[in-house]
């Protein structure tokens, strides 16, 4: 009987950490969600900054309102995707922290969203200097995302007792508290130029608030990437 009890609590204990992967899935588009909102800020201010160097005539393809309400449109295609996640998370009882990441994840995309907006509302008027610090903390956030991406699809691998994938999560765990380092950096080169002065006082409020939007959302990463350390090291112990 004792024999049969341990292998009824072992097929049980893999049956949780199999839907605790299925859930992680879940976190996996979303994360992907939030690249699709990072990636597009990004090709906008670098078509901005590519028009004020003058590497194209004009911003043809630059369409700020179409910015805007694409990344609404997935920002609400990620709250569905939440919403969905915690009623399987609610239905199978699983972890908490599952429900933490859902929610970690859903306010990157948030932040980006809002970054998204902002940023389409920057003047074509916005100096070079400040596109390009602009473009560069775009490139730390995209990368982010991915971080975020890669290092929950690994830790959705753990289970299965796969060390180098468990390695591998907790190696982008890192890798998003530099990402964070990294946007404040950025974030702060912004603000120094606007603080400087020279800039009209349009540009200026829409630089530092897209700049903080941005920052913002690497804050939310590494919150996430906290999460997903406990989260996998919780996997390694049991």
């Amino acid at each position: 009987m004792r024999l049969v009890r341990d292998r009824i609590e072992a097929d049980l204990v893999r049956c949780l950490k199999r839907v605790d992967s299925a859930l992680l899935a879940i976190v996996v588009r979303q994360a992907g969600l939030a690249r699709e909102i990072a990636s597009a800020v990004a090709h906008y201010v670098g078509l901005l900054e590519a028009a004020a160097t003058g590497r194209v005539r004009d911003c043809a393809g630059s369409d700020g309102a179409a910015l805007a309400a694409k990344a609404r449109r997935i920002e609400e295609k990620a709250d569905r995707t939440a919403r969905d996640a915690r009623s399987e998370i609610a239905r199978l009882d699983a972890g908490r922290t599952i429900t933490q990441l859902v929610n970690g994840i859903e306010d990157v995309v948030d932040e980006l969203e809002q970054a998204a907006f902002i940023a389409s509302l920057l003047p074509e008027t916005t100096s070079e200097s400040i596109l390009q610090a602009l473009s560069e903390l775009c490139a730390v956030v995209l990368r982010g995302t991915e971080t975020a991406a890669s290092g929950v699809d690994a830790a959705g691998e753990v289970p299965e007792g796969r060390r180098a994938d468990s390695e591998d999560a907790l190696a982008a765990v890192d890798r998003l508290t530099d990402v964070e380092h990294e946007a404040d950096d950025a974030e702060r080169s912004v603000t120094t130029q606007v603080l400087h002065g020279g800039l009209d006082f349009a540009s200026s409020i829409a630089a530092l608030e897209l700049a903080r939007a941005l920052e913002r959302s690497t804050d939310r990463m590494a919150g996430f990437g906290h999460l997903l350390r406990a989260h996998v090291l919780a996997d390694l112990a049991s």
